[in-house]
């Protein structure tokens, strides 16, 4: 429990209490994707497979914000989601609510998923890729045993929220991409690979979520490709305001086969052709931009690649936790 007198004069104030909480989610995100490109850089993955990667995580983990599954549905949206167990409102009102039962409905005595009656809830979605069932566990904790992530071979069996740790959960999650998506090249190759029932099942909401994982790996490769040419950017998948303009900005000079105009064929008039953009940047930092043209790339600013062993050792480190710390 937090005691501290900061905590409980938050505590009188909603409007306070949503601003920390907000700013803590935020945090811990950011922490989560750090821990991942760390992670990606150590193991020396091309850019490309980088930005694969993490337009996946980025839509599975909520933005980096979760790693848990959220299994706190409403009666109608146990409908939506799981169609075929609950086909009407009155056969889900007893799961509402009740994550614990859900998931045991869910998951609960599943040969496929290797778990036993009862054992739904103890191996339920974890990490930022969501990884589920005692099957999946007992493979990825023997590969990080291998890797030297962990200690024990059967650790994360025996304590399944370990998957709950930034750094355990971004080793097991890349391990588990790499098995299902080895070869894929494309957002589209990587989802089917990795969720196909998305494509199988062909509805409005399946096409909207195919649709924002390419969307999100189309931000992570053109924010890596600003960043790599020494733009200073967040590489964080959130193609906000800041990065539009500065892809609308530098994007054709970096890359002619990404161009920031609607349709590489159509240039509309007043918008300088991508040559014209190339001329103009180099005129503006010749660092940057060779007409021949390849990029002579400007030192990118440092990264701060802090990781946080825990929570409370990110929010100390940020002077949002003070002397309090969360139970």
């Amino acid at each position: 429990t937090l005691q501290s007198p900061v905590w409980a004069s938050l505590s009188q104030s909603p409007d306070q209490m949503t601003i920390f909480w907000t700013l803590r989610t935020t945090i811990m995100a950011l922490n989560n994707l750090q821990v991942v490109k760390n992670l990606l850089d150590e193991q020396k993955v091309p850019r490309e497979r980088q930005a694969l990667i993490l337009g996946q995580l980025k839509h599975e983990s909520q933005s980096f914000k979760r790693l848990e599954e959220n299994l706190n549905y409403s009666a109608k949206r146990l409908t939506e989601v799981f169609p075929n167990r609950f086909p009407t409102i009155e056969s889900a009102k007893p799961y509402a609510n009740n994550p614990a039962a859900l998931a045991e409905k869910v998951y609960g005595g599943r040969k496929d998923l290797g778990n036993s009656e009862g054992e739904g809830y103890k191996y339920r979605g974890r990490g930022l890729v969501q990884l589920t069932g005692k099957n999946n566990y007992k493979k990825y904790g023997e590969e990080l045993f291998l890797a030297g992530v962990l200690d024990d071979p059967n650790a994360l069996v025996t304590n399944p929220d370990l998957l709950l740790s930034p750094k355990i959960s971004a080793a097991a999650s890349l391990a588990y991409l790499n098995d299902r998506a080895k070869n894929a090249t494309t957002a589209d190759e990587f989802t089917k690979a990795v969720n196909p029932g998305l494509f199988k099942r062909n509805n409005n909401e399946s096409k909207r979520d195919i649709a924002k994982r390419k969307a999100d790996t189309e931000a992570f490769t053109k924010q890596f490709k600003l960043s790599d040419a020494g733009v200073e950017i967040v590489v964080d998948g959130d193609w906000g305001k800041n990065s539009k303009n500065l892809w609308s900005k530098y994007g054709n000079a970096i890359d002619p086969s990404m161009p920031s105009v609607t349709s590489p064929d159509i240039q509309p008039e007043g918008i300088p052709s991508p040559l014209e953009r190339r001329m103009q940047f180099a005129q503006r930092d010749p660092r940057r931009v060779d007409l021949a043209p390849q990029m002579a790339q400007a030192p990118a600013p440092a990264p701060e690649n802090i990781e946080y062993a825990s929570m409370d050792d990110l929010l100390m480190d940020k002077g949002l936790l003070g002397t309090s710390s969360f139970g």
